[in-house]
């Protein structure tokens, strides 16, 4: 920042370095505005933008302003020199200031520079905050929508992205999308909750469409139990506790307090992996009943042999479900890139073993047979849940992944377009909030449609820049865009700012002596309107 490093051109119109911040926002001694030190938590009122009578956030493209983002930020790392840095970091001044001309110099014209993260930053207490940092220094250099840019992580498992996508996280849903909190208690207060509003008119504010997607995902979960006249099955879902943590850590806690009767595995080995193994294998031990679905057996099957533990003191039962290896299921895998690949089944599985859906499918079938012949509490939740993907007897990947993509539920016409009953969605531009579309994922629409199985493609053909997208191999979300926030790679008039790698661009047509919208080229453009700017 003081050596103006920084891709002034980009900062100055893709980023917010130029709103105002509130004036009643401070950063000092450490802390931000609002925080209480009894409770120990933060006010954030003062943590918005300065309005103007429209409101929308006031700017100064001169960024010589105070209360701009930009120098709130130069502000918030003043405190850091190199001295500082090298004594936290216990790396040399000498080998920071290398790296950091070599990294700030990716910022210029014509280059491109990409930070490639794994476990080392996240697994951390400040583990959010770094790989936020490395978004700011890469909106700083411009290397964002970039061929070459980007933040990105390197997973140890070929489907993290997917399992995330597929909200493997108890705070969302599928696509990201927040879930209702127990005080949200009708749909209406929901959806309210997930459409936020914007009045600057530059904004296409993409999440105001939240709730086509949350309604078309409770018809896909519930089918035609899901009308409008039960808000579509959203008084069947789970909310957890405002203010309450369901993560890992807090399960595991909740465990070892014996709160928790039953347990299931699933692909995950807790007993092993656990910031606190010991504590982990303590809190199994308090179990009623546990289901280990893996591959083979691991420390959380036998948590019972463990160190410190005494077999004969353990109530636990503990079930094996032998699971078939990624080889010997089909199914599709979604890698860090975003894009979903097809998988085939090659050798059977052995012995007992069974795929993951086949598990999972006759669970469920033996749970809605034991609630419609017992009853139980709450059976409705999985009374009515739709559960219709077997084929001639066996779980049909293929039924799940069309499931996900959605479909039209009734003969709709939608963006100019018609459509009948039971034609899967071409993309989640389609999805409806008036229960006439269901989809299981929403930024999943798209990857199997009418044309068939998009993830499944196999093409070598690039596109025009030969940058090694691959358009038509395998899929990518969303709608198939294989570098996200690629409009961040153009100038105001679309023009690529590297020429030789160029990702999108845009030609402008003429008529009468005077520029038309024309239309875009190369990968699938972060958003279809025109530039900005006319060239």
């Amino acid at each position: 920042l003081d050596n103006k490093l920084y891709n002034e051109e980009y900062v100055l119109n893709y980023t917010n370095a130029t709103f105002l911040v509130n004036k009643d926002y401070v950063f000092k001694d450490g802390l931000f505005s609002g925080f209480d030190p009894q409770k120990k938590s933060y006010n954030k009122s003062t943590w918005t933008f300065d309005n103007d009578e429209n409101g929308v956030p006031k700017r100064d493209l001169t960024l010589k302003d105070p209360r701009c983002v930009f120098n709130a930020l130069k502000n918030h790392y003043s405190r850091y020199d190199l001295a500082l840095v090298s004594k936290i970091t216990g790396t040399s001044e000498a080998d920071l200031m290398e790296v950091y001309k070599t990294f700030a110099a990716t910022g210029a014209k014509g280059k491109a520079g990409t930070i490639m993260y794994a476990m080392g930053w996240t697994q951390h207490t400040v583990g959010v905050q770094n790989i936020r940092t490395m978004s700011i220094i890469q909106s700083l250099l411009a290397n964002m929508g970039v061929a070459g840019g980007g933040v990105n992580a390197l997973r140890g498992e070929s489907n993290v992205q997917g399992s995330t996508d597929q909200a493997l996280l108890w705070h969302i849903w599928p696509g990201y999308t927040n879930i209702p909190k127990a005080s949200q208690t009708t749909l209406e207060a929901f959806l309210a909750s997930i459409k936020p509003a914007s009045k600057d008119p530059l904004s296409v504010n993409w999440t105001q469409n939240y709730p086509k997607y949350a309604v078309s995902m409770l018809k896909s979960f519930f089918g035609e139990n899901a009308t409008k006249d039960n808000e579509f099955g959203y008084q069947l879902l789970p909310k957890p506790d405002d203010g309450k943590s369901y993560s890992w850590l807090d399960i595991f806690d909740e465990m070892y307090k014996g709160s928790i009767k039953g347990f299931f595995a699933w692909g995950m080995n807790p007993a092993c992996s656990s910031s606190n193994a010991g504590k982990a294998r303590k809190a199994l031990g308090k179990l009623d009943w546990m289901v280990n679905v893996n591959v083979f057996d691991n420390e959380t099957g036998s948590f019972w042999k463990g160190p410190g533990m005494k077999p004969a003191s353990i109530k636990t039962e503990v079930f094996m479900l032998p699971a078939a290896v990624s080889v010997e299921k089909e199914g599709s895998i979604t890698n860090s890139g975003r894009w979903m690949q097809w998988r085939y089944e090659g050798p059977k599985p052995l012995g007992n073993s069974k795929p993951d859906g086949d598990i999972i499918i006759e669970l469920g079938n033996m749970l809605k047979e034991a609630y419609k012949k017992d009853g139980g509490q709450f059976p409705d939740a999985i009374l009515k849940l739709k559960w219709d993907y077997m084929t001639n007897g066996k779980y049909d990947p293929h039924k799940i992944a069309k499931e996900i993509n959605g479909y039209f539920l009734e003969d709709a016409t939608v963006n100019n377009q018609e459509f009948k009953k039971g034609d899967l969605v071409p993309s989640f531009v389609f999805l409806q909030a008036d229960g006439k579309t269901s989809s299981g994922n929403w930024i999943y629409s798209g990857s199997y449609t009418g044309k068939g199985n998009m993830s499944a493609r196999k093409s070598q053909k690039d596109v025009a820049s030969g940058i090694g997208l691959y358009p038509e191999f395998a899929w990518a979300w969303p709608v198939n865009r294989r570098i996200i926030y690629n409009r961040a790679a153009v100038d105001l008039a679309g023009r690529p700012n590297d020429e030789k790698r160029w990702v999108v661009k845009y030609t402008f047509d003429q008529k009468d002596g005077k520029y038309v919208p024309g239309k875009w080229e190369g990968d699938v453009p972060d958003g279809p309107a025109p530039p900005l700017q006319n060239p």
